[in-house]
């Protein structure tokens, strides 16, 4: 049960992250901001506001369908479009050292990705045994992916389009 909990709360955790990402993009294309690397076909830039919209709503879901952004670095890699460093812009609003986040959001999707893709099993162990989950660890790990998931809402709500 811990693990499925902590797999759970990973994905969605990463689901709010590309729906960070996929409202950035929109609202930025909206209002008339370029958002870098991020190019409108042609065919589309004589759609009226709205079908431009729900087609850079489509484009942006397939570009991301296959991407995790719940790696720091990956997650970085997504908002370059529209801003040069978030986990700087993270830093200087909420006053906390951006490494320290950075690496415990890390650990936490290692964890996961050990579980999903190892079968979170011990390789030195002759039998299948588990590492050990405690229930303390994981209540940590969805107590910070939530206080985080909630910055970064607050953080890009309050940030100017440039």
């Amino acid at each position: 049960m811990l693990r499925g909990a902590l797999l759970l709360s990973v994905s969605a955790f990463d689901f709010l992250m590309h729906e960070i990402i996929r409202i950035q993009i929109l609202k930025r294309i909206g209002a008339g901001f370029k958002v870098t690397g991020f190019e409108i076909p042609v065919k589309l830039r004589d759609l009226s506001s709205k079908m431009l919209v729900e087609k850079i709503d489509l484009i942006v879901r397939q570009r991301n369908s296959f991407k995790s952004l719940v790696s720091s670095e990956n997650f970085r890699k997504a908002c370059l479009g529209f801003t040069a460093d978030v986990w700087n812009d993270f830093d200087l609003k909420f006053n906390t050292p951006q490494l320290e986040t950075r690496k415990r959001l890390d650990v936490i999707w290692r964890w996961r990705n050990r579980i999903a893709h190892e079968g979170d099993f011990v390789p030195s162990a002759l039998l299948f045994d588990s590492w050990p989950i405690f229930k303390v660890d994981v209540l940590d790990a969805l107590d910070f992916l939530v206080d985080l998931g909630l910055r970064f809402i607050s953080l890009f709500e309050d940030a100017p389009y440039e």
